[in-house]
Order: C-alpha cells, then sequence, then structure tokens
C-alpha cells in the first residue's frame, strides 16, 4: 500500500517523530534525576565541665603581708557531665588555672596560683556530684591596693574541654609600711661618720641608708627629725645644723641641714622626687633591688621604685673633742593624698 503525504504533512509528522525521540533523553537529563542517600552522623566523645562556683563574695578583703607574700586560697567548685574523675585527675591529665588581674591587658598586675589540692564529693540524694578545689596564690606586698581584682578560675577536663569563671572580684588592702637600713654595709640602720676628723667639711657617711618601701601605699614626702649628737662620757655636742643630707651625690655642695623640727628632704633640683614629679624626695611602692621579678610592666625604673637613697654629710667643728658622739634621729615617711 502507498500512503501519499504532502510535503507539508511531511514536515509535520518529522518534527513530531524528532520530539517522541528526544523527549524521554531530555528528560532524563533535567528532570527529577537519580538520588543516592548520605549518611549524617555526630560523635560526641567529651562534654565540658560545668557549674563552677566560687565561694567567696565580691565584698572579701585581704590584707598585704609586710615585705613578703600573703597567701590567698581562692575555693570554687565543679562539676562534669562525663563524671567527676575526668575533672578531679582521676581519669588523665586535667588541670585547673587560677589566675588574679587588675588593669587593663597591656599593662595588668598579673598572680597565677602556686597550689592547688582537690576534694571529690559524690552525688547523693539531696546534692549533686561536684569537685572542690583550694588555690593558694601568692600576692606581694608591692602590688596595688585595689577593690577590683579580678578572680579568673579555668578548669581544664581530661579530654581538653574547659570551662571559665570571672564574675568574682576581691579587694587587696593598703599597707604603710618601711623599713631602713645602711646601704651596702652590716651597719644596720645607723649613720657612721667613723673616721672623721676635726674641721673636716663635707664627710661623708660611711654608707648612705636605704630606705625600702614594704608595703603598697606611696608616700609623698619624707621627713627627718634631727637633735644634736651627745659625746659618749661628756659633755660636748655636735650641733645639728653640721649635718646635712640629700638624695644624690650630685648636688652642689652637702645637701640641706639637718634641723631639730620635722625637715622635708628635698628632690633632686630640676628633676622631683622619685617619682620625677614631686618637689619632694618620695618612697614609692614597687619591687626593690632584692631582683625581685616584676609581675607586671611599669617604668624604666621600675625595679628601684620602692627604694630611696638618703645620704649624709658632716662639716666638724674646729675646738670639737675627739671624742663618740651619738643620739637618734627620727625619719617618718608621709602619704599626703
Amino acid at each position: 500500500m502507498i500512503i501519499s503525504i504532502k510535503k507539508r504533512d511531511l514536515l509535520i509528522v518529522t518534527a513530531a517523530l524528532v520530539l517522541i525521540i528526544f523527549v524521554p533523553f531530555i528528560y532524563s537529563q533535567v528532570g527529577l534525576g537519580a538520588k543516592a542517600g548520605v549518611g549524617v552522623w555526630v560523635v560526641i566523645s567529651n562534654q565540658n565541665p560545668v557549674n563552677i562556683t566560687i565561694n567567696i563574695s565580691n565584698a572579701q578583703a585581704f590584707d598585704p603581708k609586710s615585705g613578703g607574700s600573703q597567701g590567698i586560697v581562692i575555693s570554687f567548685n565543679v562539676s562534669d557531665p562525663d563524671g567527676l574523675g575526668n575533672v578531679n585527675g582521676t581519669d588523665g591529665n586535667a588541670r585547673v588555672i587560677v589566675n588574679f588581674t587588675l588593669g587593663t591587658r597591656d599593662i595588668a598586675q598579673f598572680r597565677t596560683h602556686t597550689i592547688c589540692v582537690n576534694t571529690t564529693y559524690p552525688a547523693t540524694p539531696t546534692a549533686r556530684g561536684v569537685v572542690m578545689f583550694n588555690c593558694t596564690v601568692n600576692m606581694r606586698y608591692y602590688d596595688n591596693n585595689s577593690a577590683s581584682w579580678a578572680i579568673n578560675v579555668t578548669v581544664i577536663d581530661a579530654n581538653g574541654g574547659s570551662a571559665t569563671n570571672d564574675t568574682r572580684v576581691f579587694t587587696y588592702n593598703s599597707l604603710a609600711s618601711f623599713t631602713i637600713t645602711a646601704r651596702d654595709v652590716a651597719d644596720g640602720a645607723q649613720v657612721n661618720f667613723s673616721g672623721a676628723s676635726v674641721g673636716q667639711n663635707n664627710f661623708p657617711a660611711k654608707a648612705p641608708i636605704l630606705l625600702n618601701n614594704t608595703g603598697n601605699n606611696d608616700f609623698d614626702q619624707i621627713n627627718l627629725t634631727g637633735a644634736n649628737l651627745v659625746q659618749v662620757g661628756g659633755a660636748s655636742e655636735i650641733a645639728i645644723s653640721s649635718f646635712a643630707v640629700n638624695i644624690t651625690n650630685n648636688t652642689n655642695g652637702q645637701g640641706i641641714p639637718l634641723s631639730t623640727g620635722a625637715l622635708t628632704i628635698p628632690g633632686i633640683p630640676g628633676m622631683g622626687g622619685s617619682d620625677g614629679v614631686n618637689p619632694n624626695a618620695t618612697l614609692m611602692h614597687g619591687p626593690g633591688v632584692s631582683g625581685d621579678t616584676v609581675p607586671y610592666p611599669g617604668n624604666a625604673d621600675f625595679k628601684s621604685k620602692g627604694n630611696q637613697t638618703l645620704l649624709f654629710f658632716v662639716d666638724i667643728p674646729s675646738g670639737t673633742a675627739a671624742a663618740t658622739y651619738n643620739n637618734t634621729w627620727n625619719l617618718t615617711v608621709v602619704d599626703i593624698d
């Protein structure tokens, strides 16, 4: 049988056949496509410590110890969902860090704990299980007086998970304290003019004396109340006005004459006191020359900040009897703020 198709109809039929052939192929490329399942899972191998409770109030205050360290004990509790052995050291290398800080990060004073001991209290029907830590932090005598010392407690469990509590502060009280010693020689607090001759002027003491600030107060003024030196076993005297004091060997002459009244010792002419501002000799708080490790950044002269040297001189008047003379002078440091 012969089928006759017109040319126009042939084009229509051809187009229809093309669509019938290629539609399944196109559908397979841009339609719903193939599907494959993807497995997703999470393995939680550790839970961080929880419920760090610091057992002091923000009103707690501590006193410095003159010239030494004051151990401050911080007690705190902590739990761990993975078991108390995860934080008390039973399960591995768990540890705690207790820091005290005062001030902004770049200039903060900083202390950290020296020792921690812990006690485990298992859960009971009326209380959850906790580990109690008692950590000792040593504060130095020159650490600043402030009510804003921040306590930072971090607990790191056996698997490296950690938690922190930094919500507590305490007060480190002020302490006014200083000592007097002869510098570089074993003369105690003596101003020793041994070896001076009659008629000799500007004769220096055997060694200067050193004032060491053993507290955390700043003293803006040093006063000296003198007395005539009296002959031992005799009636002669050396007048107090024959003695002078200064805080540097670089001044002209022997310094300022002493008197029987309270004399305020001046600072270095044109430079002020130890703080570079006060016109008087000063005694600032801070580490001394004994080599204390500086716990926070300070001025260039920070290591000698807690000391003040006083140098003494005497004019021996002509006619003074050769003998031993002595008496007691009084030094007072004053915080005038």
